[in-house]
């Protein structure tokens, strides 16, 4: 009788977590209409709390979604611990809880997304002015790819600058502009800074939050913010 008492235990701790990480990722792709199911971990610490539905962290992984006119590689949730009605979600195979998932979002960008954000302005945005060619992120800044023309030549330039949030928009305001490897004079480099920012909105979120920071890294951009309210189908 232990023995079988041990071997239900064991069986439930091993095969319930995964269930439920299922459970709860069926559910988050009918609500966001993904087409692809999301990658979820939750942790119940202890152990036995995963019977009593008490999860203390999670993590939720969305590869490639679309959200609005933004595609992001990738976007975690860190979930915030959260209590699930166990016996109401296991009959009815659907997510049944007190209190709406919520956390912390990252938002992963890549170079040829945002310089796809830079050429459009999307519903009230501001596009960059001149051809954005490509856009180079490096650790705390960006450079934006562009080119002008003069007698008989198109010449590259490179402007530098920052990237921010405001009022719900992702703007680039340049810095410095550089020709050939070579400063532009003072004259014609404020043209073409002036001419080179843009806003794009990015505050068109398929659930109840808001994007609050954004980081620049090497290759990519993190924007980052919270989750108050995830749906689940």
């Amino acid at each position: 009788m232990l023995f079988i008492c041990i071997i239900v235990i064991v069986g439930t701790y091993t095969f319930l977590p995964p269930f439920v990480e299922g459970l709860v990722a069926r559910s988050l792709q009918a609500g966001l209409g993904l087409t692809d199911a999301p990658e979820v971990s939750l942790v119940s610490d202890p152990a036995p709390n995963v019977l009593f539905g008490k999860f203390e962290e999670g993590e939720v992984i969305l590869t490639s979604p679309e959200f609005g006119d933004v595609n992001p590689d990738e976007v975690t949730v860190d979930l915030d611990p959260f209590d699930l009605d166990m016996s109401g979600s296991l009959a009815s195979g659907e997510i049944e809880s007190e209190s709406p998932l919520s956390g912390r979002l990252r938002m992963d960008l890549s170079e040829e997304e945002v310089a796809r954000l830079a050429s459009s302005s999307g519903a009230s945005g501001t596009a960059a002015a001149t051809p954005v060619k490509n856009v180079r992120l490096e650790e705390g800044y960006v450079v934006v790819g562009s080119e002008f023309e003069a007698p008989g030549a198109r010449i590259p330039f490179g402007v530098q600058g920052e990237i921010f949030l405001r009022d719900g928009d992702l703007v680039f305001q340049p810095r410095r502009l550089e020709a050939l490897g070579e400063p532009v004079p003072d004259r014609l480099a404020r043209g073409l800074l002036g001419e080179a920012g843009f806003a794009y909105p990015i505050d068109e979120l398929p659930f109840e939050g808001e994007i609050s920071g954004v980081e620049v890294h090497e290759g990519h951009l993190v924007l980052t913010g919270d989750v108050r309210d995830l749906p689940v189908g």
